[in-house]
């Protein structure tokens, strides 16, 4: 890894002195900790985040800050306002009737520095700075699978369904069909449809009597 002259980086001169980077100097450890401080500024003034943020984006390489600023429009908006003149703290006229150009439109420039942040963060990870992707091989058997290979979702038919075994039902002692449930009776020990074949078993109970 080749060093890196700290005065030739637009860097925070405590963020250099910190005491916990120790030995050779490297763009990795300066850019965690900036992330780290502009992660805390978040919760402080805005201005201090700011100024957090554009620390951060000097240290992209400078073709990808380019690309960053070439973003602009991501996290750069302008807004329309209107600046009044004041007399004796009342403001002088009104958008529709000005007085001696009060008040005047003015545009700004408006930036969404958490977008911008996240576009920042984004660019370190695709530079390999923070976030890392390693390649990577598996073999079983005689099927390798290599980084990004991509699978078909796979499709199941019908028949390749495991069938569930088809429920036991219960036949008439009668007249021998199935016996839909609610529809049965039970007559001397027999299951009996209650409404065709009750009778004919009753007959038949009683003909065996006789």
């Amino acid at each position: 890894m080749s060093k890196i002259n700290p005065k030739d980086l637009k860097i925070d001169e405590d963020l250099l002195k910190d005491s916990s980077i120790k030995g050779e100097l490297n763009i990795q450890q300066l850019v965690f900790r900036q992330i780290e401080r502009t992660h805390q500024a978040a919760i402080q003034d805005e201005t201090v985040f700011a100024a957090n943020v554009r620390l951060l984006l000097n240290m992209l390489p400078s073709h990808k800050r380019n690309e960053v600023i070439d973003r602009a429009d991501e996290y750069v908006s302008t807004q329309k306002s209107y600046q009044y003149k004041y007399n004796c703290g009342v403001p002088l006229g009104t958008p529709e009737h000005p007085i001696n150009g009060s008040p005047a439109l003015i545009e700004e420039e408006v930036y969404d520095w958490y977008k911008l942040l996240e576009i920042i963060l984004d660019t370190f990870e695709e530079c390999g700075v923070t976030w890392k992707i390693e390649p990577w091989t598996i073999e079983t058997g005689k099927l390798k699978i290599e980084e990004n290979t991509k699978f078909p979702t796979p499709v199941y038919r019908k028949d390749m369904l495991k069938k569930e075994p088809e429920k036991r039902f219960k036949r008439c002692a009668i007249c021998g069909l199935k016996i839909e449930r609610g529809t049965g009776a039970n007559y001397n020990g027999k299951l009996v449809h209650r409404e065709k074949c009750l009778s004919a078993c009753k007959a038949e109970f009683l003909s065996e009597k006789t």
